[in-house]
C-alpha cells in the first residue's frame, strides 16, 4: 500500500494487529513502526488517511486548516507467525512500567507540583512478577529519596498492582528497595479510553524498556 505523499498534509497510517490498532505517520511515501506480536499466527493489515492543508498565506510559516482527507481502505493483510520462546508468559519491564507510571500513588508524590521529580525503575522479581520503586523529590535542594515502590504482577493475564513504602536516599542498588516478602492481590489494570481517546496510541508507544504488552480492548498482557 502507498499511503501517498500531499504536498501541504500529512498522511497518518493505521496498522491492525489482529485487530489492536496503533497509528503512525508516513514520510516520503513510506511508513514504519515495531508492534507486539502474539505467540502463533498474526495478522497484519494497514489502512491510511492522508490530509490535505490549505496552503499557507504569505508571510506565515505554517499550513492552514485541514481542506480534506481522503481514506484508503486497509490493505491486504500479511500474516506473520511468532514462535514462543523462553520469555513466552513473562511480565515483561517495559508493561510493568507501563501500569506503575499509571498507579495513583505515583501521581499523588507531587501531585500537579512543577518540578517535582518522580521517575520508576523496574526490577524483576519472578517470571511474572516485577516491582518498579520510584526516585523521588519534591523540590530542587531535597535530597532524592525512594518515594514508593509498585509492585505489578499477573494472574492469569490480568495486571495487578499495589504499592508499600519504601525509606532512605536513592541508590543505584534499586534491589534494596524492593520487599519480596510483601504480596498482595492488589487492584486489576484496566483503560477506559472513552473520555480520552488519545490513551489508544499511548498505550502502543515505547517506553525505555520497550513495547508494552497490553491489550487495551481486552485489558490483557499479551505473552
Amino acid at each position: 500500500m502507498d499511503p501517498g505523499k500531499p504536498e501541504a498534509g500529512a498522511t497518518v497510517v493505521t496498522l491492525t494487529v489482529n485487530g489492536r490498532r496503533t497509528e503512525v505517520y508516513a514520510t516520503g511515501g513510506r511508513f514504519r513502526d515495531r508492534v507486539v506480536l502474539n505467540a502463533g499466527r498474526n495478522r497484519i493489515s494497514a489502512s491510511a488517511e492522508v490530509m490535505f492543508f490549505d496552503m499557507p498565506l504569505p508571510g506565515e510559516e505554517e499550513p492552514g486548516e485541514t481542506r480534506d482527507s481522503i481514506f484508503t481502505g486497509p490493505s491486504e493483510p500479511v500474516h506473520v507467525t511468532r514462535r514462543p520462546d523462553r520469555t513466552f508468559g513473562r511480565l515483561d519491564l517495559a508493561t510493568a512500567l507501563l501500569v506503575a507510571e499509571g498507579h495513583s500513588d505515583v501521581y499523588w508524590l507531587c501531585g500537579e507540583a512543577d518540578g517535582c521529580l518522580r521517575q520508576q525503575v523496574c526490577v524483576r522479581v519472578g517470571e511474572r512478577r516485577v516491582d518498579c520503586p520510584v526516585r523521588y523529590r519534591f523540590k530542587d535542594g531535597e535530597p532524592i529519596t525512594c518515594g514508593v515502590v509498585i509492585s505489578v504482577h499477573l494472574r492469569g493475564r490480568r495486571l495487578f498492582s499495589y504499592s508499600y513504602g519504601c525509606r532512605g536516599r536513592w541508590s543505584a542498588q534499586h534491589n534494596r528497595f524492593v520487599r519480596r516478602d510483601i504480596y498482595r492481590k492488589g487492584r486489576q489494570y484496566r483503560i477506559d479510553e472513552r473520555g480520552a481517546p488519545w490513551v489508544r496510541s499511548e498505550m502502543t508507544d515505547a517506553n525505555r524498556y520497550g513495547i508494552p504488552r497490553f491489550d487495551i480492548d481486552r485489558d490483557v498482557f499479551i505473552p
